[in-house]
């Protein structure tokens, strides 16, 4: 299975401005190789390869020529996930005599005694490094430079992509891709390079053309019928070539009026528009790679409604799996957030038993980001409405939809109105809705805590002056995702008409950014606390939870302050105050054990 993240790059600036970054995010780059790749891609006079829904590549390196079978599954966004068989042969021969290998035996049974030849060829100067974190090879960055040749025609275009490696897991692919779209804004391209190659030869868009490539190969399979289904299949081959609809009836000797009806019937099912059973006649059943398909042999009558369609509720551990959702930030931005909610009570007005859903709402706020990072917070509240978590009630599982839809860029009120107000929230009551709102408020802030996706920015103080909320935030990063903090704060200020300030305790990271490297371990990441703190900020009104995570906290920064302050000096004082605060850490979970769980709940 190959999995990797594809986008296209819109000039060759930023193909160059790219090729020069050392870091993404937390995760470095090592020096960068070149290399000159020729493909050529093969499949049979009529295409079985690709109406079957694969592609065949043939690459020549220099010691071998590599056979790559690929599979055409749709993309997620930017992230493809695809088959994909290889055999390395010392030279190029005919299938049947490739040795015995998975890959041959699928080329066979799609191919049966077909001849392979040449469908195009392309070349590609690849600039690819590999992406590393504490010493593990996560994935491969390439930047592609793609020439493409077809007569007189030529085109240039420029591509990355990141492949994902076996020691990388896809919550990092994930993050490189949350990263390179935040700052560098690059666009995801869904279409592999044989897809796009194939409709440059054929010299057609993706706006224009009827049929997809592979549509088009397997109706000309279909076409070969004798029966009413070839005369559709053909009249589809006429229209996507630009054929009129006038044309297409007199060749099938049908009425302009049923083309217009097989054109519209494909427009909105597609291939599911055939029975299932002609599709299956017509290919290799186990290679088909389709849409979904009606589960009547024939076409539904007319007049028959269609039974109104119910979501399918699926466990939040199971969501989060299937759309790759980033579990370390969504973790970070749940406690952030359960922090907030604490803090902020006398503001907010949601009671204890929106807590948990707030957590959950926590780590779902993002689960359309794996779909493109432009509109996400729309395919979130897609996805969470037609598979909502099953943990919840209805009630609940529309509020969490409402609250993924608010996490959004800017917010404004006329947004925040036109947002509640859709369709699909009327049964929301207005307190649910406002509910939702204050849930989504903490969600923003608690976000933008963690914008760097490091994990690494913490909530040291919060203190109410003059009308105001000051939050101070501490942290490698800190001053990044407080100001990112600050921008998300504007839903917060619409609903409570308090103002929230955060402010960065600056660290040597932050401040320059040789403190890492200087280091006398590399390898041990930790944060600067330049102000020794003194007091854990307990509220006489406080819960028990409250009080024992703010003293947990304060000693951990101490510990920290203090062993910041051995490295430097090598004091012995320094040492012994550090275990004194290692020693009140161990006694604050002792008195405090029977009010804390790992859940984070009060």
């Amino acid at each position: 299975m190959e999995i990797e993240a594809k986008f296209i790059l819109s000039d060759i600036l930023k193909f160059q401005s790219l090729q020069a970054v050392d870091q993404i995010g937390d995760f470095s780059l090592s020096a960068h190789q070149i290399q000159q790749v020729h493909d050529t891609y093969l499949d049979t006079k009529e295409r079985l390869i690709l109406a079957s829904g694969y592609s065949c590549r043939l690459r020549k390196t220099e010691t071998d020529v590599l056979i790559t079978v690929k599979g055409l599954e749709k993309a997620n966004g930017a992230i493809h996930r695809r088959k994909e068989l290889e055999i390395s042969l010392p030279l190029y021969d005919i299938p049947q005599n490739w040795g015995k290998s998975p890959a041959r035996n699928l080329i066979l049974q799609l191919i049966g005694d077909e001849e392979l030849l040449p469908l195009f060829d392309f070349q590609q100067t690849r600039v690819f490094r590999q992406i590393m974190q504490e010493k593990k090879t996560i994935a491969q960055l390439s930047l592609d430079n793609v020439h493409i040749v077809s007569g007189n025609r030529k085109q240039r275009y420029f591509e990355l992509e990141v492949e994902l490696k076996p020691e990388g897991a896809q919550k990092d692919l994930v993050q490189i891709v949350t990263l390179l779209q935040g700052e560098w804004n690059l666009k995801p391209e869904k279409l592999s390079k044989f897809e796009r190659s194939l409709r440059f030869m054929n010299e057609v868009s993706p706006e224009e053309e009827l049929l997809t490539p592979q549509e088009n190969a397997i109706c000309a399979q279909i076409a070969k019928r004798d029966d009413i289904y070839a005369l559709r299949a053909q009249g589809l081959l006429m229209l996507d070539k630009g054929e009129t609809p006038n044309d297409v009836a007199e060749y099938t000797q049908r009425t302009v009026g049923t083309i217009h009806r097989w054109q519209r019937a494909f427009q909105k099912k597609r291939l599911g528009d055939f029975p299932k059973r002609i599709l299956l006649e017509t290919l290799p059943a186990p290679a088909i790679i389709l849409p979904e398909m009606p589960a009547e042999e024939e076409p539904m009558p007319r007049k028959k409604k269609a039974e109104k369609h119910q979501p399918k509720s699926q466990p939040l551990e199971s969501l989060l799996k299937r759309y790759l959702v980033d579990q370390d930030h969504a973790r970070a931005v749940a406690d952030h957030a359960l922090r907030l909610f604490d803090e902020l009570d006398d503001f907010h007005n949601l009671t204890p038993k929106h807590r948990p859903l707030l957590e959950k709402a926590a780590f779902l706020h993002n689960i359309g980001l794996v779909s493109g990072a432009k509109r996400h917070h729309k395919k979130g509240r897609d996805i969470l409405l037609e598979t909502p978590p099953q943990e919840l009630d209805a009630q609940e599982q529309l509020m969490i939809a409402l609250t993924t839809c608010l996490n959004r860029k800017k917010m404004t009120y006329k947004v925040l109105e036109k947002r509640k107000s859709k369709k699909v929230f009327s049964k929301l009551s207005n307190k649910a809705k406002n509910e939702a709102m204050a849930l989504s408020a903490l969600i923003r802030l608690a976000d933008g805590l963690d914008y760097s996706q490091s994990q690494s920015s913490k909530i040291d103080q919060i203190t109410e002056r003059k009308g105001r909320v000051e939050l101070k935030i501490v942290g490698t990063h800190a001053t990044k995702d407080a100001a990112r903090a600050q921008k998300k704060s504007d839903l917060w200020k619409l609903l409570f008409k308090t103002e929230l300030h955060f402010t960065a305790e600056a660290t040597a990271i932050d401040n320059a950014s040789s403190t890492q490297k200087d280091h006398p371990d590399k390898n041990i990441p930790y944060f600067l606390v330049q102000v020794l703190p003194t007091h854990p900020g307990i509220k006489a009104d406080g819960s028990m939870s409250q009080a024992g995570r703010k003293i947990l906290t304060l000693q951990f920064q101490r510990i920290l302050y203090y062993e910041e302050a051995l490295r430097k000096n090598k004091d012995i004082e320094n040492l012994h105050k550090m275990r004194v605060a290692t020693r009140k850490t161990r006694a604050a979970f002792h008195v405090f054990s029977g009010h804390l769980n790992n859940k984070g709940s009060t």
